[in-house]
């Protein structure tokens, strides 16, 4: 433990990290002052025992203490400064603070807020605070600038926070930006003034960055304009996201954003003019580091370059200060200083990846190196595989987390690219400093540059085209990814280190702890767990198995079936690869409305089917698209209808209610003809019911199905009605045509589930909320609370929600 002296500022950074860490899985002052207690008596036990004094253990304590109230403070003070005006029309006053984020016919602002004002009249009450102002585009509207100031009007809202298990949380990557809010006001609403405000210096960098866009995207194609711009300074707006998937499926996505080469490469250059220039080094190096602030306002603050800047302004300071440079030190004090002025950036994925990369290449490399390097592998070939290898073994388990993409044959491209990466950059500079002059000049330069640019995205294009060049995967526990690290560590740093050699035992000791924590997880109770997704205005259910079958019933989509929601690619698919899901047995249509089977296509493209099971009805209309994408997969596609049952395993089945044989496939007949599913598990039971209307279950209570279907399987319950269930998923979002009297009294749910979302249709009614209430059956809405989960033993459920309760 005395390495905690050797280096203090790499403690104290790892305690800063660790306070935030307490305050945001607790969110509590109380656990986050007990845990300071503990730590104060560990490292007071620890250094007296040591005699090396107590300067380090306070600072440490020092800043886990800073790094958990700072968070607390920003997370329930700053951000929370306009909650009591949630859904409520106001008017803001303040100024604009970011570039406008312009995509099809909307644009977006980060606005500073100053005042604000209920209603229409009346003075601007003070306020603090940043929120997200997004307005419509038109012939007429003018797009605002950095600092302008401006009025506008509309109703506030507070960004929604995790909705799904384990889900996106769009609060927290808002709260990276410092915003607390957002709005959307029609552009008739914004009073602009000509008055500006803000920093001069993001201005000035704002406006560099709008020149040397003008002049690469006037020297060069269209792509290589864009690849080249997302290089120099991380403007991927020139490139498609066809281009960007390419990148990423070939292992190249960093070659595309500002990081550490980028000002690496800028360092060499102004080194080199300044020593023509004969300029002195410590003159020229606090030279240098004035660039560098500057490249970080024209780069609009991307953390990997705020990370490479900061430690290269600190190894410069060395320098002039004469004072040996110390690369963890470095490290540590830039980590350090980005997250002391946001704690919140720790959540940042490009904070992550960069400083995973840095440590992966800085601990890594000169070992991978050695062991690589021999006869058939020249020493540069070596060095990039190293270079490569260790940067990407740094970042494995956060790209698997964050991406669920692991490419396959990026060393192979990285190989090829790696030699003219520094080459494009150096020639992109010298266009972009030329094309201020003449575009002549860096027209000129580009006919070079192209010729490089085209390689790197014929390679690309090439690698990513490779069968099987990158494949999805689930997302790693936390805890896989700590033992990754770890064994990481230990291998290719700590082992050529110490000189470690493996023995036998060794590996004995691993394959115990892995045993043991297997017959763990292994002996949790058997359970099954239904959860009933936040698609928005949509349909989604999973279902797995005590024995871990897995079912997916319906998967969301746009209520317009000529809008694409990409809600299968956005929320159903992260939410089944976090829960370690990557093939499904079973994926289940219950009828063809775009709300309800959208992302359906999603899921079956990226993942592993085994059955579709879509309603048996005349013909295939409103299917064709999913049952296209099942036979490109070889997916096995089963039609149900009344009767039919699925056995999932000895404990758990399927009934199929509805619908009757061969129902029409005629649109007005769609909800009618869903298929309705009785789930049973043990002594529990879920009725799943689509969108059918009053009309079938008025048929199906009349008992039209036969009475002998409901004794056809023996675990079903033979003491209950056959549409007896515990759980009920309302029909048709809640909508007055569906979810008659007769029928709910005929279920008599304990629990009921409404998948709903923002709509215009007047879902959930007020009538079968009354309905629902007059039964005394709780309630449970995925637009309140997010994602409804209920696990089954049995013989019993819980219920839990994913968004607390207000």
């Amino acid at each position: 433990m005395s390495i905690i002296y050797r280096r203090p500022i790499v403690s104290f950074c790892i305690m800063f990290i660790t306070g935030i860490l307490t305050a945001y899985l607790s969110n509590s002052v109380l656990v986050t002052v007990s845990m300071f207690i503990l730590l104060l008596v560990c490292l007071y036990v620890f250094a007296k025992n040591k005699g090396k004094g107590f300067f380090v253990p306070v600072g440490m304590l020092g800043f886990f203490l800073l790094g958990s109230l700072e968070f607390l403070i920003i997370d329930n003070v700053q951000l929370r400064s306009f909650a009591e005006y949630e859904g409520t029309e106001v008017a803001i006053r303040g100024c604009i603070v970011s570039e406008a984020d312009i995509k099809d016919s909307k644009a977006t602002y980060i606005v500073k807020a100053v005042g604000i004002r209920q209603g229409y009249r009346g003075e601007f009450k003070p306020i603090k605070g940043k929120l997200l102002l997004t307005t419509l585009l038109g012939d007429e509207v003018t797009i605002l600038d950095y600092g302008r100031q401006l009025i506008f009007e509309g109703q506030l809202t507070q960004p929604q926070g995790v909705r799904n298990p384990r889900g996106f949380d769009y609060r927290r990557y808002l709260a990276q930006k410092g915003v607390g809010a957002s709005m959307f006001a029609y552009p008739y609403t914004i009073e602009a003034f000509d008055g500006r405000s803000g920093f001069s210096l993001i201005r000035a960098g704002m406006n560099i960055r709008d020149r040397i866009v003008h002049v690469i995207d006037s020297s060069l194609p269209h792509q290589q304009a864009g690849l080249l711009n997302g290089m120099l300074i991380g403007y991927r707006e020139g490139l498609s996201d066809e281009v960007q998937e390419a990148f990423s499926n070939a292992g190249l996505t960093h070659i595309m954003a500002v990081s550490g080469a980028n000002v690496a490469f800028l360092i060499l250059p102004l080194t080199f003019l300044f020593k023509l220039l004969k300029i002195g080094k410590r003159i020229s190096k606090l030279l240098i580091i004035a660039f560098l602030i500057l490249f970080v306002f024209v780069t609009g603050f991307e953390p990997s370059v705020l990370r490479a800047v900061v430690m290269a302004t600190v190894l410069l300071l060395s320098e002039v200060l004469y004072k040996k440079p110390d690369t963890y030190a470095a490290i540590a004090f830039s980590c350090l200083l980005l997250l002391v002025i946001s704690p919140c950036m720790l959540f940042n994925i490009g904070f992550q990846l960069s400083y995973a990369a840095t440590l992966g290449i800085v601990m890594l490399y000169k070992n991978i190196a050695n062991i690589i390097t021999c006869r058939l592998i020249p020493g540069k070939v070596a060095k990039v595989i190293a270079a490569t290898l260790s940067a990407q073994l740094g970042v494995l388990p956060i790209t698997l987390i964050h991406f669920n993409r692991l490419s396959i044959i990026s060393i192979v491209p990285n190989i090829l690219v790696a030699p003219m990466l520094e080459v494009i950059t150096i020639l992109g500079m010298l266009m972009a400093v030329l094309g201020q002059l003449s575009l002549s000049l860096s027209t000129l330069i580009g006919y070079l540059n192209n010729i490089f640019l085209s390689a790197v995205l014929y390679i690309t294009k090439w690698s990513s085209g490779v069968p099987f060049a990158s494949i999805t995967t689930v997302t790693p526990s936390l805890i896989m990814a700590a033992a990754y690290y770890v064994v990481i560590w230990f291998l290719f740093w700590y082992k050529p280190i110490k000189g470690i050699s493996l023995k036998l035992q060794h590996g004995a000791v691993v394959l115990a702890f892995t045993a043991v924590f297997s017959l763990a997880g292994s002996l949790q109770p058997a359970c099954m767990d239904v959860v009933f997704l936040d698609v928005g205005q949509g349909d989604c259910a999973f279902i797995r198995t005590y024995s871990g079958k897995t079912v997916l019933i319906d998967g969301g989509g746009s209520t317009n079936s000529k809008n694409i929601s990409k809600i299968g690619e956005r929320a159903v698919i992260p939410f089944l690869l976090d829960s370690g899901v990557g093939s499904l047995d079973v994926v289940i249509a219950t009828h063809p409305h775009s709300d309800h089977i959208q992302g359906l296509g999603d899921v079956i493209t990226r993942l592993n089917a085994k059955m579709l099971i879509i309603p048996a009805i005349e013909g295939d209309a409103g299917f064709e698209e999913l049952l296209c994408s099942a036979r490109s997969k070889n997916i096995p596609v089963s039609r149900c209808c009344e009767g039919d049952k699925i056995r999932l395993d000895e404990k758990t089945v399927m009934q199929i209610l509805n619908p009757p044989i061969n129902w029409p496939d005629d649109e007005e007949s769609f909800n009618n003809s869903s298929l309705v599913i009785k789930l049973c598990y043990g002594q529990t039971s879920f009725l799943f019911t689509g969108d059918v209307e009053v009309q079938m279950e008025e048929r199906m209570v009349k008992g039209i199905l036969g009475a002998d279907i409901a004794q056809a399987d023996a675990s079903l319950p033979s003491d209950v009605s056959l549409l007896n269930a515990d759980v009920l998923k309302i029909a048709h979002h809640g909508s007055a045509s569906s979810s008659g009297k007769a029928f709910l009294d005929a279920v008599d749910p304990q629990v009921a589930v409404i998948s709903v979302g923002r709509n215009n249709f007047g879902h959930p009614s007020k009538e079968v909320l009354s309905s629902l209430e007059e039964s005394d059956v709780e309630c449970f809405r995925t637009d309140e609370c997010g994602a409804v989960i209920v696990r089954s033993d049995g013989s019993s459920i819980k219920i839990r929600r994913t968004v607390r309760g207000k």
